[in-house]
């Protein structure tokens, strides 16, 4: 699009597509090329990306009759300029011109967006420190309809908004950061994001210390650590997190090759192999920084869904547990098995990889030195015979 007047340093934009959008128009034109017959199969592909799909004709057409054919494959684009915001279903069309962006407007430049997982809201957070919701998208398949929908002020305070991310299990929990040097509230929380109205939020930001007043710049939800209370914040000194919705405090948690920079983007990849076979990166953390580069991390609780549920491992026991130097692991085994055991810190980096060989069916006592590792959370993965068979939890004290 051309730029029109003044506009921000850098552009904000926000990307969301759907490959099965089912509540979209009947609104893919296609020109017959051949007479078709009621119930024959017509081939054809979306407007976007070009997907092959298939239809059922619903009567009989002659060469050269407009069908009119479902396209599931959608998508919506967002950007700002000062004071106004634009979204269009067809950034990826190469028709697209200026005139088909629906335009909105806001208080102050947009600073971040996200789209609900099913692409029906869109949250804005702004400069001036407002959250605006767009609801029903999915209705909206034009620029006219598009224009039509309203837009809500959820959340007004001095403060710029960094960041905004939803809870991709339940779309009525949202938490956004606040980037500001003053007050303490620089995390704030609401389980009504749907239907929120003006200030239906709280604040959940409680860091220890001093730390309290420094600024938030980015922020989300931990999917898949089985707790949905689970929250990360990139602040001026690198992550914390907090377990808790921050009901009792957030702690550090810059393991591994992580430091103290300022974290300004926050994105977990909420797909899993289960959605897309060509997923390998489920449930990764990436950290972008302000100097310090991309980093990036595994879930919280590594492989928790790779554990082979069939496999020959009938017990894991770790103990003592905290541990200081030596850590001993009964694992009880059905067959004649290579074991294999692996450390993981608290964000996936692998810190450990001990060769145990061939081990006898029953009980085994295995041992690790713990002495090496600094203090912190671990988790031990046990490979049998080359296959993730259990997992569990240890900490190290010093």
């Amino acid at each position: 699009t051309f730029g029109e007047g003044s506009a921000p340093f850098y552009t904000g934009m926000r990307y969301y597509e759907n490959f099965n959008e089912t509540m979209a128009p009947d609104d893919h034109l296609l020109i017959a090329p051949v007479a078709i017959h009621e119930d024959s199969v017509i081939h054809y592909t979306s407007t976007s990306f070009q997907v092959p799909l298939t239809a059922i004709a619903d009567q009989d057409y002659t060469e050269g009759d407009s069908i009119y054919l479902p396209d599931p494959v959608r998508t919506l684009f967002v950007y700002n300029t000062f004071g106004k915001i634009y979204i269009t279903r067809d950034v990826v069309v190469s028709t697209l011109s200026s005139g088909d962006w629906a335009e909105f407007n806001v208080q102050g430049r947009a600073t971040c967006y996200e789209f609900s997982p099913d692409g029906d809201h869109l949250y804005i957070g702004t400069s001036t420190g407002r959250i605006y919701r767009i609801s029903d998208l999915r209705t909206a398949y034009n620029k006219e309809a598009l224009e039509a929908l309203e837009i809500s002020q959820l959340y007004n305070n001095s403060a710029v908004i960094t960041d905004i991310s939803l809870d991709t299990t339940d779309p009525d929990r949202l938490v956004a950061s606040i980037g500001s040097y003053t007050g303490t509230n620089h995390v704030i929380y609401t389980d009504n994001a749907t239907s929120a109205t003006n200030d239906d939020f709280e604040g959940i930001w409680n860091a220890p210390g001093d730390l309290s007043n420094m600024p938030a710049y980015s922020v989300t939800f931990d999917v898949v650590s089985g707790n949905p209370n689970r929250v990360l914040a990139g602040t001026e000194y690198g992550i914390f997190v907090t377990d808790d919705l921050g009901n009792t405090n957030w702690v550090e948690s810059n393991a591994g090759d992580m430091y103290r920079v300022p974290v300004y983007d926050l994105k977990q990849q909420t797909k899993t192999h289960e959605d897309n076979a060509n997923i390998s990166n489920e449930y990764m953390i990436y950290a972008g920084t302000f100097g310090g580069g991309l980093f990036s991390a595994g879930n919280m609780y590594v492989g928790i869904n790779e554990v082979n549920n069939e496999s020959n491992v009938t017990s894991l026991a770790i103990y003592p547990n905290p541990v200081s130097d030596l850590a001993r692991v009964d694992l009880d085994l059905e067959d004649y098995s290579t074991v294999q055991l692996v450390i993981f810190d608290a964000f996936g980096k692998k810190v450990a990889d001990l060769n145990k060989g061939k081990l006898p069916a029953g009980l085994n006592t295995l041992t690790i030195d713990a002495k090496s590792l600094a203090s912190g959370n671990y988790i031990l993965a046990v490979y049998v015979d080359g296959i993730r068979a259990q997992s569990g939890k240890f900490i190290v004290t010093k």
